[in-house]
């Protein structure tokens, strides 16, 4: 509003209040003193807004009041009978945006009720026929780890699929469960469970995109068989169990390794497969598949985007996570994938992204700042403190920092070429520098004989270094660990410790032993032991046991608010144990802390339920284990240990914790299954 009699004033008037302006004062705003006493057009206008608002925004409610608003304004803008020392209203700014709000919503609405009105929901898939003999049926595995073992599926989830009267695609999500007998009979009986929950099947609209073919007969397949079969666009996996078909890819979507040597575990895994239509006509078994994922075999749950404005330069983050290991990774993409969309940043001392998921910082706007130690956490203020002066504050923070090497007391420690394998640096040093050299191993933990394993087909001569009578015994027990010492051709130098580390120019050639043995070496890789990386805790006030481990919830919470830890940084209650607190350093289980973590980040509490599982390939064999079996006091084993065949039952009294195998699969898995479910096996029953 302009006034020839006071220039310095400008006055704006809307719906809910009035304002003045001047050049002196600032803006100075009032409240309509009664709605009764408004122009007709302004009473008009509001309840046609309070409409809109209670209506989503329709497009035309929108449009209304402030089309009436402007008609009035109009009016009397060019109403000659106005008197010329008044003054007259003119549009604001406000105007000309509710215009193009109100538009903007009338074509969005018209957009989504063209889309409901065609949509076809009788629309039936092609090629499905109409008849009890069309039976159609998928799986789908969500987040599954494949191990390469040879038996029977184990814990399957799919869509079973029916054509109802109404000609409508509907389905239900079914999960099967089968419990085995406990017997080491790979082929035991087995028991199954359903349990339904809200269908969610798709509908194909495109069949230029798919690809179907006739693969077999259906008694070319025995009830849990498996078979890899050729569509033309791309191979499948086939499964018969129960009678019943399923199609999903068939390469691991971690590795790649062909699923038709191996079976399925519920375990986590960084893609799920894709599943595939099936269905039985006049004895055939037909795939139905989709072309891209038959060429991907791997799917991805769809991951949010980060819709925070985000200033690199800003020492502030929604989530903060010290650490890219497995915890790490799992806990900012569950976040992503459950639609967390502010702002993660990831710090870490490496040098790489995460191994396992490059991507992912570029693909989902989840930040990585490589090279980045922390130093210190302040829980009062929220903050971490980095080596090189960065300060960082948080509102949630995911501490999942590993483990680093135990500290060794031996001469010699400015020698080269010896090793702690950290990094694939490291790894690459280790195989380059032991081709056709003598190479000693120290530690008989996991991490050195796998390294020992590897470097006997590379290496001169492979010397293994241990302070136990056997490798494995307070893992697998001392009839195990003996088995697999005698089944390989390293050289073993048991009850023993490293003394001095001798070189020649700088370089090693020389491991000296307690016991006055020396050996050549030319590469030596440490792997006798590791402690939590949580030094830099101590003055902050999250609780850690004497050993440095941090002391977490079943929901991967620390005693500081706002603050979750997992991986192999925690002791957590463990349901088996009567919630005792453990520390089990599976990549399994640091996936679960950082999917659980995540969760409770979100709001959604959510505890641990899981049985500890892991795999390790050495000697050209392969180890399954499964349970927590710390502390066991008998060993009952079955199969032929000289062999390598057998399997291992640790028990607690008279109840079997934990088991392990080598080729006696899927026997591990039947147990972890039963492990799962609550129940508890009896040391009577696999004797």
């Amino acid at each position: 509003m302009n006034s020839d009699l006071n220039e310095m004033e400008n006055w704006f008037s809307g719906l809910w209040h009035t304002c003045l302006y001047t050049e002196e004062v600032g803006i100075q705003c009032k409240a309509y003193d009664s709605v009764l006493g408004l122009p007709l057009e302004l009473q008009i206008s509001r309840w046609l807004v309070t409409v809109s608002i209670g209506t989503g925004g329709l497009g035309l409610t929108s449009l209304a009041p402030v089309s009436l608003v402007a008609y009035s304004t109009l009016v009397d803008f060019f109403d000659e009978g106005w008197p010329e020392v008044m003054p007259r209203w003119e549009y604001g700014e406000a105007m000309f945006s509710g215009w193009f709000g109100g538009l903007g919503q009338l074509i969005g609405g018209t957009l989504l009720f063209i889309a409901v009105c065609m949509y076809d929901f009788d629309q039936r898939p092609p090629s499905v026929p109409n008849s009890p003999q069309g039976k159609l049926s998928t799986r789908e595995f969500d987040r599954i780890s494949v191990h390469l073992l040879h038996g029977t599926l184990l814990k399957l989830k799919w869509n079973s699929l029916s054509w109802k009267k109404k000609k409508r695609w509907t389905g239900c999500h079914l999960m099967a469960k089968r419990v085995p007998s406990l017997t080491a009979d790979p082929t035991g009986p087995w028991d199954t469970a359903l349990m339904m929950t809200p269908p969610r099947c798709p509908l194909y609209h495109k069949p230029r995109d798919y690809v179907e073919a006739s693969v077999c007969h259906v008694k070319d397949l025995e009830n849990g068989q498996m078979r890899e079969v050729d569509l033309g666009s791309g191979r499948a996996l086939l499964i018969k169990e129960h009678g019943e078909f399923s199609a999903m890819g068939h390469k691991c979507p971690h590795y790649g390794a062909p699923l038709v040597k191996g079976d399925i575990e519920d375990f986590p895994g960084l893609d799920s497969l894709p599943t595939f239509q099936v269905r039985v006509e006049k004895d055939k078994v037909i795939i139905r598949a989709n072309k891209q994922a038959l060429q991907s075999q791997k799917r991805s749950k769809p991951m949010a985007r980060c819709s925070a404005v985000i200033n690199s330069s800003t020492g502030f983050s929604h989530v903060l996570i010290i650490g890219s290991g497995p915890a790490g990774l799992v806990c900012a993409e569950t976040l992503r994938q459950e639609g967390f969309t502010d702002r993660i940043v990831m710090c870490t001392m490496d040098r790489h992204p995460p191994y396992d998921r490059p991507k992912l910082s570029k693909d989902h706007d989840i930040e990585l700042l490589t090279e980045k130690e922390a130093v210190a956490i302040d829980v009062k203020t929220r903050s971490v403190t980095f080596e090189d002066g960065l300060r960082m504050e948080y509102r949630k923070l995911f501490i999942a920092t590993g483990s680093k090497p135990k500290p060794m007391t031996y001469k010699g420690k400015d020698v080269r070429n010896v090793f702690h394998l950290r990094t694939p640096e490291d790894a690459n040093s280790i195989a380059r520098l032991a081709n056709n050299k003598n190479a000693v191993i120290v530690g008989t933990s996991f991490v050195g004989m796998e390294v020992a394993a590897a470097l006997t087909d590379k290496a001169h001569s492979v010397s293994v270094i241990g302070v136990e009578s056997v490798p494995f015994k307070q893992a697998l027990g001392e009839k195990v660990g003996k088995a697999i010492m005698k089944a390989n051709r390293v050289k073993f130098y048991m009850l023993n410790e490293v003394s001095e580390m001798i070189g020649h120019h700088g370089q090693l050639k020389e491991v000296v032993l307690k016991s006055g043995k020396v050996l050549r070496a030319d590469v030596c890789v440490i792997g006798a032991g590791s402690i939590p990386a949580t030094g830099f805790l101590k003055q902050s006030g999250i609780h850690m046991d004497s050993k440095g481990f941090i002391t977490v919830n079943k929901m991967m919470q620390t005693n500081a608010d706002g603050v979750f830890a997992g991986g192999d940084v925690v002791i957590f209650p463990f349901p088996p144990r009567n919630n005792k607190k453990v520390n089990i350093p599976h990549w399994q289980m640091a996936h679960v802390h950082g999917r659980v973590a995540a969760l409770g980040m979100m709001g959604r509490a959510t505890e641990i339920k899981t049985v500890p599982y892991f795999w390790s390939a050495m000697f050209g064999k392969t180890i399954r284990y499964a349970g927590y079996g710390d502390g066991f006091d008998d060993v009952i084993i079955q199969g032929d240990l000289d062999e390598l065949r057998f399997v291992a039952f640790y028990t607690r009294s008279e109840e079997v914790v934990a088991v392990a195998s080598m080729n006696y699969d899927p026997i591990v898995s039947r147990v972890a299954e039963v492990l799962g479910s609550g129940k508890t096996i009896k040391k009577r029953d696999v004797e």
